[in-house]
């Protein structure tokens, strides 16, 4: 079935250089949306190039605290003072709001947000975004697409990978990198 075309007007419509795009990653404690939960989130809105917005925090989720501590290294000590995602809605929906939604593998940011949103009681949704990953499946010719792998190849400073800030500094680059090809 193939997706519905994005909605008429911005910031769909906009020329690349004049749309305001909202760059996210998320670290989640496993990968099943119905039981796992966010546990950082960094969203950097970016207009011509430039961040003109930002918000990175951890995030005290309601159960599952300490899954796939081996993949992001975010201990449940790390979150004990952390706000739970409830109190980080305003902000999270400000700065996505009129901006175009960019992730890499960004169904699965997609999918957890939508349901962090419902559980906090949020009518919310993402039906239309841009995928940094499917752009590089499309722009280079390269064994493997993943953050990791687009970083190595093009010599990218990873920072600290499969967190959530560092991710996103990746993400941009990556999206920037597409654009040109």
């Amino acid at each position: 079935m193939k997706a519905p075309a994005p909605p008429e007007g911005a910031p769909w419509d906009l020329p690349i250089g004049e749309a305001d795009f909202a760059f996210v990653d998320l670290e989640m404690t496993g990968l099943d949306v119905a039981k796992d939960h966010v546990i950082e989130v960094c969203v950097e809105r970016v207009r011509r190039g430039a961040v003109v917005d930002r918000f990175v925090s951890l995030v005290k989720p309601e159960k599952n605290a300490g899954g796939a501590v081996h993949i992001h290294g975010i201990s449940e000590a790390d979150l004990e003072d952390a706000p739970p995602f409830l109190d980080l809605v305003p902000r999270i929906r400000a700065i996505l709001e009129g901006a175009v939604f960019v992730a890499h593998g960004a169904k699965w940011d997609v999918a957890f947000l939508e349901a962090e949103m419902k559980r906090a009681g949020q009518d919310f949704s993402i039906p239309h975004y841009v995928d940094t990953l499917t752009l590089a499946r499309r722009a280079f010719g390269l064994k493997s697409h993943s953050l990791d792998a687009l970083c190595t190849h093009f010599g990218i400073d990873r920072g600290v990978a499969h967190r959530a800030e560092a991710d996103v500094t990746a993400l941009r680059d990556i999206f920037g990198r597409t654009l040109t090809t």
